[in-house]
């Protein structure tokens, strides 16, 4: 493999935000291009900690997942991928990953192991309702993260200038909308 010096693209190990420093040149990343994640897939780790699924919403940075994270695709409409993300995250799959992987000092899931995890199938409607439910969850966390830095620098401005700036901040940002 051939290693740049400069960053081009990481490769993403165990915990999806958190990379290791190897890094990929445009040529080797162009060989290696069929193992990026895209849009729509399930992350699964498989190794170490075991059970952990991440569905990507949107496409994702150029990234090549190490070996322990399996990519998966749902080859049916029966099931919702943002359910299939829930219940992979549940306690019903991780009491099947505890009897899969045994007393190994380094857990390992074997793809076999995963392919054959019992998931158990809602409604469609049921699945739709969890899936905007979920979807509402995490544009309510948005917001949330949102509030929380404007407040922040509300505070900074307040300390920096005074209240009656810092209130003139936040009455102009929520006139745009942005809170």
């Amino acid at each position: 493999m051939t290693y740049s010096k400069r960053p081009k693209y990481r490769i993403y190990a165990k915990r999806w935000k958190a990379a290791r420093n190897l890094v990929f040149t445009e040529e080797l990343y162009a060989e290696i291009a069929e193992h990026q994640p895209k849009q729509g897939e399930i992350l699964l780790s498989k190794d170490a900690t075991p059970g952990i699924a991440h569905y990507l919403r949107e496409a994702p940075d150029k990234m090549i997942p190490a070996g322990g994270i399996l990519r998966l695709k749902s080859k049916s409409d029966r099931i919702n991928n943002e359910y299939l993300t829930l219940v992979l995250n549940s306690i019903l799959t991780q009491e099947q990953v505890n009897r899969d992987v045994g007393d190994s000092v380094i857990l390992h899931w074997r793809p076999d192991q995963v392919a054959s995890t019992v998931i158990p199938i809602l409604p469609q409607e049921k699945q739709t309702e969890i899936h905007e439910k979920v979807l509402e969850s995490f544009n309510l966390r948005k917001r949330a993260k949102d509030l929380l830095e404007h407040a922040k620098r509300a505070v900074e401005i307040a300390i920096e200038q005074d209240e009656q700036a810092a209130i003139e901040w936040l009455e102009s940002v929520s006139e745009k909308g942005d809170i």
